[in-house]
């Protein structure tokens, strides 16, 4: 847990923070 919960964290979050910021 530690780089890779980065990546991990980025896509689920990213997901969810992409369209949020977006708008």
């Amino acid at each position: 847990w530690g780089g890779q919960s980065d990546v991990v964290f980025n896509s689920l979050s990213g997901d969810f923070m992409k369209p949020r910021v977006n708008e």
